[in-house]
């Protein structure tokens, strides 16, 4: 896949484009200070290693993609991961999740990172994707929306923070 070369809203250039090893520091950090927020990723700590993700990066094919949104003076600000089903029935399906660093949020980043994510599943086949948003996360469920994501399942009291219950949505397009 090429890598694209765009402008977010306030005119600065990045490039969405596949991961590579060296990314993957940058990737880990990343993931890891938006993790921390508690708001905006499933998990709140970065658990894999610098090696293994190295590793997962290395064989990206037809079940796996991760793509970077970079700003050339600046690094990895963004980074957007989409798992193919495992199984045969599952095949035709995938996940994705997907970080930006809160400085490039609103940017106009994520909808290029998730359009390249939905080209890619095409040309592999895949019919169906999936995210999974947490219920305050508003800000996601709306762009999300506006992708033509809609919602597909509610895990009430799926997740717990600051002793209060979130729900879990999982949002689904079809390609």
């Amino acid at each position: 896949m090429d890598p694209l070369n765009i402008k977010d809203r306030r005119g600065e250039p990045f490039i969405v484009r596949q991961a590579t090893p060296d990314d993957t520091e940058s990737i880990l950090v990343q993931m890891d200070i938006v993790g921390r927020e508690q708001t905006y990723m499933l998990h709140d700590t970065v658990t894999r290693s610098v090696e293994d993700q190295k590793q997962t990066i290395r064989h990206m094919g037809k079940n796996y993609l991760l793509l970077v949104a970079e700003v050339p003076a600046v690094g990895v600000v963004g980074s957007l991961e989409i798992v193919r089903g495992t199984f045969r029935k599952s095949q035709f399906t995938a996940t994705f999740g997907m970080a930006l660093l809160p400085a490039w949020r609103g940017r106009g980043i994520g909808q290029p990172l998730v359009e390249r994510a939905e080209h890619w599943a095409r040309i592999q086949g895949i019919r169906k994707i999936s995210i999974a948003v947490l219920a305050i996360n508003d800000t996601a469920l709306r762009f999300y929306q506006r992708l033509g994501y809609t919602e597909e399942a509610r895990l009430p009291r799926q997740y717990w923070l600051d002793n209060e219950p979130i729900d879990e949505i999982w949002l689904r397009k079809f390609l």
